[in-house]
């Protein structure tokens, strides 16, 4: 059975968009405002679990996938956290800890496949470029979309954000295409 990705995954990336949302305003409401690691921990949850389903009759549980998943992505933004927090600053940078959240993951992910494939590395090589890209909608909406004001600037700017989705839905598509072919080999 090859799970369909590109679905699952864009309607993990829209839960994990309003999970981040809440995360963020819980954090901020909480008195913790600046956090960076409740985004990553929301948009974890939300793609881990429609994928984690998607994968569920191979891994037998959606658990191990759910924590890979938001574990992994949400490290680099808590290293980020914590050195605020300690007085030892690293400078923040979205793409970066996208991307170095996207590798931390799909190797968590790897070791959660490993029950069910022989060689993970496709998986470990395409899905942070997936992450990546994804992620990247932000800053092309900061960078290189023009300034709409209003409610069709929201809707145009969510609408880009919540396209990393299918983004990274097609990263991990081939990405299992490719390691699924591999057990079949």
């Amino acid at each position: 059975m090859t799970p369909r990705w590109i679905a699952p995954t864009f309607l993990g990336w829209c839960l994990g968009f309003v999970l981040a949302i809440v995360f963020v305003i819980v954090a901020d409401g909480g008195g913790a405002p600046g956090l960076q690691s409740p985004l990553p921990i929301g948009m974890g949850l939300g793609v881990g679990l429609l994928q984690g389903r998607a994968l569920a009759s191979r891994l037998g549980t959606v658990r191990p996938w759910v924590v890979a998943t938001s574990a992994g992505l949400t490290i680099p933004f808590l290293v980020v956290d914590l050195s605020h927090l300690i007085g030892r600053p690293v400078p923040y940078a979205l793409a970066v800890c996208v991307a170095l959240g996207g590798v931390v993951a799909a190797a968590f992910q790897s070791l959660a496949l490993r029950a069910v494939v022989a060689r993970p590395l496709w998986w470990l090589l395409l899905t942070p470029v997936g992450w990546l890209l994804g992620g990247s909608t932000v800053w092309i909406n900061e960078r290189l979309l023009p300034k709409t004001p209003g409610v069709i600037g929201a809707l145009q700017y969510v609408s880009v954000v919540l396209s990393g989705g299918l983004i990274l839905g097609v990263a991990c598509a081939v990405a299992w295409r490719l390691v699924d072919r591999d057990v079949s080999s």
